[in-house]
């Protein structure tokens, strides 16, 4: 992994952490919702910190370059957690309609 990958890690994962702690002082997100954010932010350091490990991992599953096996986890971890938000959205809209129509009928 070069070099530069390495610092764009590090600086994303401090520009991660700070916007995070911002937004849970101005009470914008919970702490129970930042701990995903402030998890991938120590996944970015250790990569960066370590970059053996993704190196190898790369390498086992047949990736040509470690930075595209970063990329695709990277994709793949925020394509869960974009779902899983939108499971809870759904079934927050839900409740919000059954809220109104109950409020309604009263």
């Amino acid at each position: 992994m070069s070099f530069g990958l390495r610092v764009v890690l590090i600086i994303g994962a401090a520009a991660m952490l700070s916007m995070v702690v911002i937004d849970i002082r101005r009470r914008k997100i919970r702490v129970n919702d930042s701990i995903f954010w402030v998890v991938i932010a120590g996944g970015f350091v250790l990569t960066a910190l370590f970059p053996a490990i993704p190196s190898a991992i790369s390498h086992l599953i047949g990736f040509q370059s470690p930075s595209n096996f970063v990329f695709l986890a990277t994709i793949g971890i925020l394509y869960v957690h974009g779902f899983n938000s939108d499971l809870k959205l759904s079934r927050l809209e839900s409740k919000v309609e059954k809220l109104a129509q109950d409020s309604a009928l009263k």
